[in-house]
């Protein structure tokens, strides 16, 4: 058990957030406290993966960028200055372990105190081949409620406000196998040891920033 307050803060904290910015509009007439839907606890690991790690988040965004014309290069470039530039790498990377199917950390204590306090609930079903489990998050009404709250009067939440906001609106249509994917594609993260934590890529990020706008940071 992990017995740093500040840590399991964080976790409960970014866990919900994702859940609430993730999950799809959905109703239970058996349970009408539900509002949203999230699948797959692999899309929680794999989100969370790239709000632990700025330096995945900004390469992959400029290789997005390189893959598809229709998106604003300025955008990109700025997004991911203002990221390199103020620090991000260093100052807010949370590592992550690899395990057999990538970055992996356990989340039953977070999810099990986000549901005694019921802001969320989960679900596990039988897969089709009658042997895999489809893990289901689901959010409370009141789950959205304290969300929202607390994004409107503390301002601490702003920097997961809108790094939620930028993951989603590149990477929110991905399913956590296709991110799994993204994150296999880097050296450093392939070839980390099954329980070796995942080493940063801030320098690899800057280096590709360059080439790709011509630009030092």
């Amino acid at each position: 058990m992990d017995h740093n307050p500040n840590k399991r803060y964080r976790d409960r904290l970014r866990i919900l957030l994702i859940i609430y910015f993730f999950s799809e509009d959905c109703s239970d007439a058996k349970n009408p406290s539900i509002v949203g839907l999230l699948k797959s606890e692999v899309k929680i690991q794999k989100l969370d993966f790239f709000i632990r790690y700025p330096s995945y988040l900004c390469y992959e965004l400029i290789l997005k960028m390189e893959e598809d014309s229709a998106i604003d290069r300025d955008e990109v470039k700025s997004i991911v200055r203002e990221i390199l530039e103020s620090n991000e790498p260093e100052m807010r990377t949370l590592d992550m372990k690899k395990f057999l199917y990538g970055a992996w950390e356990s989340l039953d204590l977070t999810l099990n105190f986000l549901k005694a306090h019921g802001l969320i609930d989960f679900d596990s079903k039988v897969g089709s081949d009658l042997h895999r489990y489809q893990k289901e998050y689901f959010l409370t009404r009141l789950g959205k409620t304290k969300v929202l709250e607390g994004l409107s009067s503390i301002p601490g939440l702003e920097w997961y406000n809108n790094r939620c906001l930028l993951i989603k609106k590149y990477f929110g249509n991905l399913s956590g196998t296709e991110l799994k994917a993204l994150q296999y594609g880097h050296e450093k993260y392939k070839g980390a040891l099954i329980n070796e934590y995942i080493q940063d890529i801030s320098y690899e990020t800057r280096q590709l920033f360059v080439k790709s706008f011509k630009e030092e940071i």
